[in-house]
């Protein structure tokens, strides 16, 4: 089994989570909306991409993550946000603090980078941002409606 440093980020991710839920609460809901160029994606576009992002594999796998659509909707408000911004943090915290589902999911560095395995990997992450640009394109369609 691998043997990984101790993750010390955790705290520090969660101190970011919690500043990212005050500064939702210090905008408006009207101006979540607010883009600073057209084409540019609002704050509610980004959180609502950050919670999703959360609720992907491999932070998930073997639970279930809430379904996108739930997420969306529930991103339609402040309140649904920071809701959403808490319970995907406490998934990743879960995720964080488990040593068997880091291990199963990341392979420890090593000094040959473009070995077999991580050529896979590549393709793999390019698929996995493929899809994500499909659910961005299909959040900020729900999310202006």
């Amino acid at each position: 089994m691998p043997n990984y440093a101790p993750l010390k980020i955790a705290p520090y991710w969660q101190m970011t989570n919690e500043n990212l839920i005050e500064l939702i609460d210090l905008v408006p809901e009207d101006k979540l909306d607010w883009t600073p160029a057209p084409g540019e994606w609002s704050t509610r576009l980004i959180a609502t991409h950050m919670i999703l992002a959360r609720n992907h594999a491999p932070i998930v796998q073997g639970r279930d993550g809430a379904p996108m659509s739930e997420v969306i909707m529930d991103c339609r408000t402040k309140e649904g946000i920071k809701r959403r911004l808490a319970s995907s943090w406490q998934m990743v915290a879960e995720f964080l603090s488990d040593e068997s589902k880091l291990d199963a999911a990341y392979e420890p560095l090593v000094a040959n980078a473009l070995s077999t395995t991580s050529r896979k990997s590549t393709t793999a992450t390019t698929s996995h941002i493929t899809g994500w640009r499909m659910t961005c394109t299909t959040a900020r369609r729900s999310l202006a409606t």
